[in-house]
C-alpha cells in the first residue's frame, strides 16, 4: 500500500482507521496518567487536523470534567481557534460540557446554558421538549440527535440502572462500537459483563445489524478460553449481550505495568487464545481483532477471548457484506496484510497473523512494525522484512522464533493454514527448548 493512496476505496479505509487508533492512543495515554497533549496527536495535512482535532478536545474535555477537573469550553476555544471555523462543531462541544455538567449540577438549566453562549443559540435553539433526548431528568438541544458524533453521550445507561435481568454496576470499557458495562444478574447475583453498542451508532442500521450479527456468533461459542455469551436483548431501544465477567487484566495492561513476559509465560497465554480460537474458526466465526487488549487473564490464569464486536461469520446466509462501506475493522499494528486491504475477506489465517503479532508484543514489550503514520504502518506489515523474535530477545528458542514468523508471513498460504497447526508448532518448540 502506498502513502499516495492511489485507490479511493483504500483512501477511505486508512483515513476512518487513522482516526479511531488516534483517539484510542490518546485516550490510552490520559489514562496512563501521561498527561497527553492533543498537539502532539495531530498530523499538518488539514483535513486530518480538523478531524482529529475535533474529535480529541471532545475526548479531553469529557475525561477532564469526569476526573472532576475544571474544563470549559471557551478555553479550547482560545487555544484552538480552527475550532471557530466550523459553528455547529463548536454546539456540540457546547452540548458535550452541559451534559456531562448536568450530572454535577442538579439545578443547571438548558436555558442558563443559552445564555452562556448567545452568539451560538441559533445552532442550539431547541423544540417541543418531549421530542429530546434527556440526561439528569432534562432536556437536551434539539441539534443532539443531528449531530454526527461527539453530543450523543458515550455512556447510553447510567450507574444503577435496571435492564431486565441485571443491575448495572460500573462501566468497564468502551471500543469501536461497544460500551462495556459490569453489571449484576438481580436473583442470581451473578456478575456479567453487559456490552451495548454505542450510542454514537445507534442510529446506524449497519452497527446494529453488526451487532446481531455477533450476537449471532457468540451464541454458537462455548469454550474455557473464550468469554461465554449468556444474554441479548433491547432495552429502551439500547441492544445489549451479557456475557461471563472476568475478573482480572488484559495482556497489554500486563506487559505494560510489568514488562516483557518470560518466554513460557507468553507462549501459554498465546496457545491458551490459540485454543479458544480454533473453536471459534471451527464454527465458522473469524474475530479479526486478536491483540494483547482483547485476550484477559482471569485471577487463575485463564485466558479469555473477549470482545467479538469485530466477529464476523465466514460464510454468511444472506451474502451480505458488513464491512464493505469504507471501514476497516482491526488494529493497525496486528493486522494482516490482507485484513487491511478487504476486511470481508479476511479469514481464520489473518487470526494467527494477529496472534504472531501478539506474542511478538508479549515478549519484547513492542509492536512488531513501527511507523509515523497509520498507512506506513499498514505498508510495513505488508512490506518490511520479517521481524525476529531472537534480534529482540536473544534468549528466544530459534524453533520458536522459526514458529512465529510463520505465523507473521506477509502471504496466507505461508503461514500454518490452522490454529491446531499453530498450536502444534508452539507445542513444539517449547518442548525443543
Amino acid at each position: 500500500m502506498s502513502e499516495k493512496q492511489d485507490n479511493p476505496s483504500e483512501q477511505v479505509d486508512t483515513r476512518a482507521l487513522w482516526l479511531e487508533q488516534v483517539v484510542g492512543r490518546f485516550e490510552d495515554a490520559y489514562f496512563r496518567n501521561e498527561n497527553p497533549a492533543i498537539e502532539d496527536y495531530l498530523l499538518t495535512e488539514p483535513g486530518q487536523r480538523a478531524i482529529a482535532l475535533n474529535e480529541l478536545v471532545h475526548v479531553e474535555l469529557e475525561c477532564r470534567l469526569k476526573d472532576g477537573q475544571s474544563a470549559r469550553v471557551e478555553e479550547y476555544l482560545a487555544r484552538y481557534p480552527e475550532l471557530q471555523h466550523d459553528r455547529y462543531a463548536v454546539a456540540e462541544l457546547i452540548c458535550t460540557e452541559y451534559r456531562l455538567r448536568c450530572r454535577r449540577e442538579p439545578d443547571l438549566t438548558w436555558q442558563d446554558w443559552l445564555a452562556r453562549f448567545p452568539q451560538y443559540r441559533e445552532e442550539l435553539a431547541t423544540r417541543g421538549t418531549s421530542e429530546l433526548p434527556t440526561t439528569a431528568g432534562r432536556p437536551l438541544p434539539t441539534y443532539y440527535g443531528r449531530l454526527p458524533a461527539a453530543v450523543a453521550s458515550r455512556d447510553p445507561i447510567t450507574i444503577g440502572e435496571v435492564l431486565g435481568e441485571y443491575t448495572v454496576l460500573e462501566k468497564i470499557g468502551e471500543g469501536g462500537m461497544g460500551v462495556v458495562f459490569k453489571g449484576e444478574h438481580r436473583r442470581m447475583k451473578r456478575l456479567v459483563a453487559i456490552k451495548m453498542i454505542s450510542p454514537r451508532l445507534i442510529q446506524s442500521p449497519e452497527a446494529v445489524k453488526r451487532f446481531y450479527r455477533e450476537v449471532q456468533a457468540a451464541a454458537k461459542l462455548s469454550h474455557p478460553n473464550i468469554a461465554q455469551a449468556h444474554d441479548a436483548s433491547e432495552y429502551k431501544g439500547l441492544h445489549y449481550l451479557v456475557m461471563e465477567y472476568v475478573d482480572g487484566k488484559n495482556l497489554a495492561a500486563i506487559v505494560r505495568e510489568n514488562g516483557p513476559m518470560e518466554i513460557s509465560q507468553a507462549v501459554d497465554y498465546v496457545l491458551q487464545a490459540a485454543r479458544g480460537l480454533q473453536c471459534a474458526h471451527e464454527e465458522g466465526v473469524v474475530h479479526r481483532d486478536i491483540k494483547p487488549a482483547n485476550l484477559l487473564v482471569d485471577k487463575k490464569g485463564m485466558v479469555k477471548i473477549v470482545d467479538m464486536s469485530l466477529a464476523s461469520l465466514a460464510n454468511p446466509d444472506d451474502g451480505s457484506q458488513l464491512t464493505a462501506s469504507g471501514q476497516v475493522m482491526g488494529t493497525c499494528e496486528y493486522m494482516a496484510p490482507e485484513q487491511a486491504l478487504d476486511t470481508h475477506h479476511a479469514g481464520s489465517r489473518a487470526d494467527i497473523y494477529s496472534l504472531g503479532c501478539t506474542l511478538y508484543r508479549l515478549l519484547t514489550g513492542q509492536v512488531p512494525y513501527h511507523g509515523d503514520t497509520f498507512v506506513q504502518i499498514l505498508r510495513a506489515h505488508r512490506e518490511a522484512p520479517l521481524p525476529s523474535l531472537r534480534k529482540v530477545r536473544p534468549d528466544v528458542p530459534p524453533q520458536l522464533d522459526a514458529a512465529f514468523q510463520k505465523m507473521v508471513a506477509k502471504r496466507p498460504e505461508d503461514r500454518q493454514q490452522t490454529m491446531t497447526e499453530v498450536i502444534a508448532d508452539l507445542m513444539s518448540a517449547v518442548a525443543a527448548d
